[in-house]
């Protein structure tokens, strides 16, 4: 029975001690990722444009007639709240929340936003209905009552125009948004680094040789003033910030 015992103990010892290594170096990797991220302050940015800052993190807000439309949600309600109050913005006045993805600090600020309808890429539901993991056996969740889009897919909302397009790679149905044909709203499709456009995280990204092709599919957007990144700011040069990535095949 000792021996038993014993051999149990060993074979436990070596399936779980690499997974304990493996886990604390992801987690470490994550978090100095994290730390280089480099979100912009709550304002108006441009006429009728906000960010809000969570953290980390940033949601976007875009005036319409007579509401605003948000693009992710933030992480804390109570944080976003006091952030919109800064602008003077009543959450209930929002008509509708756009999820780039489904990751937490996008969307745990929905309870925030009772009014709105949400949206969420249609290829993003395996990320929230249990299908797909988001790391090892972590999963998402999404428990609020929303519409799946798909790429290429229009939304009218209060006057403005919201074009889906499905860029996979940080998660598999990872979507930017692109509102009357001018401002990219990006998510973690993407970081900034001196203006130019990168992979996001590698050690948070789930597939960055993907997200490298969703890249090019991106650089080939015309007419776009302005790029909103979740965690590395805006860029108001589109063919600066795509420059690398025009001439790729």
């Amino acid at each position: 029975m000792k021996k038993i015992v014993k051999r149990t103990l060993i074979v436990t010892g070596l399936v779980f001690i690499p997974m304990v290594v493996f886990l604390g170096v992801r987690i470490y990797k994550t978090m100095r990722d994290i730390r280089k991220m480099i979100p912009v302050e709550t304002k108006e940015i441009v006429k009728g444009v906000y960010s809000i800052k969570d953290s980390y993190v940033n949601m976007y807000l875009v005036k319409g007639v007579t509401h605003y439309i948000a693009f992710d949600s933030g992480n804390d309600p109570e944080h976003v709240r006091k952030e919109m109050q800064k602008l003077n913005i009543d959450p209930a006045d929002v008509a509708a929340v756009f999820l780039t993805h489904a990751d937490s600090d996008h969307t745990g600020g929905l309870p925030l936003f009772k009014n709105a309808a949400v949206y969420l890429p249609n290829e993003e539901e395996q990320m929230v209905d249990g299908r797909t993991p988001r790391f090892l056996f972590f999963k998402n969740s999404l428990n609020r009552k929303h519409v799946s889009l798909n790429d290429n897919e229009i939304i009218d909302v209060d006057g403005l125009k919201v074009t889906a397009i499905l860029t996979p790679g940080h998660t598999p149905g990872s979507m930017c948004y692109l509102v009357d044909g001018r401002l990219l709203f990006i998510g973690d499709s993407m970081s900034l680094k001196s203006g130019r456009a990168d992979i996001f995280s590698k050690a948070i990204n789930m597939d960055s040789d993907t997200q490298r092709e969703s890249l090019k599919k991106l650089a080939r957007l015309t007419g776009v003033k302005g790029i909103f990144t979740a965690h590395f700011g805006v860029s108001d040069s589109f063919d600066e910030a795509f420059e690398g990535y025009k001439n790729l095949n």
